[in-house]
């Protein structure tokens, strides 16, 4: 199941087509004591539908990791993750971070079985390599158990994404690159050659189910004009489309991935007319 590749490979892909882009760095802020859940039917204010793609509200490139649980070197099941990760690096926004994404169930959802996953923005930064830092391997002392190792985030692919107006919802779309085709690693993740999901964004003033979700302290803290998107009904909506992506761009994003169609034939390689239709 183990794949080789260590944190420190990701984004070289992207580095070679960008050698001219050096971005500014961000302080790089982590909240690690949030809780997933599947159990729960988000009310988004944007709901299922079958039309057409509509528009293209940002692309870039993704990244699949994971790393071990303390004390392996190597994961050979589920059972040896401690966390599964996704990296949005978006490039048709300029100036938005690079995306650490927690996912919940460590693995991506099962498009056969329409399971929806929960994760939130862990992490964001300017700079690929800061954000990845906070992967690499780490030793620390216990008092009971003396010297710990957590080993470094393992690349499982790479690829190219993006997140569309789909209508009555937005839709999250990858394509994987790297490698070319999914191998067993791959598929243990669930990991396709290509993936297509309904993204939504939590309102954090919104309750969450018991156990599950993000403390109060730990969830975005947006701006007013960011908070007035989730208005609407009495209290507001639970959960909104990924409409403004650069609400992904916050500390503490809640967000939900509900797995799609698997055959996103032209989806990537489609392009909006100066009408908003996709051709």
């Amino acid at each position: 199941m183990a794949p080789k590749t260590k944190v420190e490979e990701v984004g070289a892909k992207r580095q070679r087509e960008e050698q001219d882009q050096e971005p500014t760095s961000e302080e790089n802020q982590q909240h690690t004591n949030g809780k997933s859940d599947d159990s729960s039917e988000p009310a988004t204010k944007r709901q299922e539908t079958d039309e057409q793609p509509k528009e293209i509200l940002e692309e870039g490139r993704i990244y699949f990791l994971y790393r071990p649980r303390v004390g392996l070197e190597d994961a050979h099941s589920l059972s040896d993750v401690q966390r599964f990760f996704i990296i949005m690096s978006p490039t048709s926004r300029e100036g938005a971070p690079h995306r650490l994404i927690p996912i919940g169930k460590k693995r991506l959802p099962d498009p056969t079985k329409r399971e929806r996953f929960f994760g939130f923005v862990q992490a964001t930064d300017k700079k690929l390599d800061n954000l990845t830092a906070g992967l690499e391997a780490k030793e620390y002392e216990t008092k009971t158990r003396g010297t710990r190792r957590t080993e470094a985030a393992r690349a499982l692919g790479e690829g190219v994404y993006k997140i569309y107006d789909h209508g009555r919802d937005s839709r999250l779309v990858y394509e994987l690159e790297v490698p070319q085709e999914p191998g067993d690693v791959q598929e243990d993740f669930s990991i396709k050659k290509t993936g297509s999901y309904i993204i939504s964004v939590k309102n954090p003033e919104a309750a969450n189910p018991p156990n599950a979700g993000l403390g109060k302290n730990q969830r975005a803290d947006y701006p007013e004009d960011k908070k007035k998107e989730f208005e609407g009904t009495p209290g507001g909506y639970s959960w909104i489309s990924a409409q403004d992506t650069s609400l992904l761009d916050f500390n503490g994003c809640e967000l939900v991935l509900i797995a799609s169609k698997t055959d996103i034939s032209g989806e990537l390689d489609g392009k909006p007319a100066a009408d908003g239709e996709w051709k």
